[in-house]
């Protein structure tokens, strides 16, 4: 089996096809459509990496960053890449600051590429 992932994303059909990608090559996929919800899913679940939007309801991503990152270890390391299609220098620079682990946008993406690549945004034991 694969890795357990947290997938958090409010766009249907964007959620839909990175979970099918994921669930293809075996990894266990679980989702939130908002920022509370994927806070309370992420303790719940203790994923190995979370793919997190930014633009979400209730909390947005970069909070939910904040968040991941004040827990207590080992849930404080797990990878978070930041997918979304802000394309911004300043978003870019405030997700790596708070702990992103990588930020890709969505637009320059195959979901393909990015679950195949994924191995390589853990961390080593």
């Amino acid at each position: 089996m694969g890795r357990k992932v947290l997938l958090v994303e409010d766009d249907f059909y964007i959620r839909d096809m990175y979970r099918m990608v994921m669930e293809t090559h075996d990894h266990k996929v679980v989702t939130a459509t908002d920022g509370k919800a994927a806070l309370q899913i992420f303790v719940q679940e203790q994923p190995e990496i979370v793919y997190l939007d930014i633009m979400l309801p209730e909390l947005n991503g970069i909070e939910v960053l904040k968040a991941i990152r004040a827990q207590q270890p080992p849930l404080c390391a797990v990878p978070v890449i930041m997918l979304t299609n802000l394309d911004s220098d300043e978003s870019i620079k405030q997700c790596m600051m708070n702990g992103a682990t990588a930020y890709l946008i969505k637009a320059q993406q195959n979901p393909m590429t990015v679950v195949a690549e994924m191995d390589k945004f853990f961390v080593k034991k």
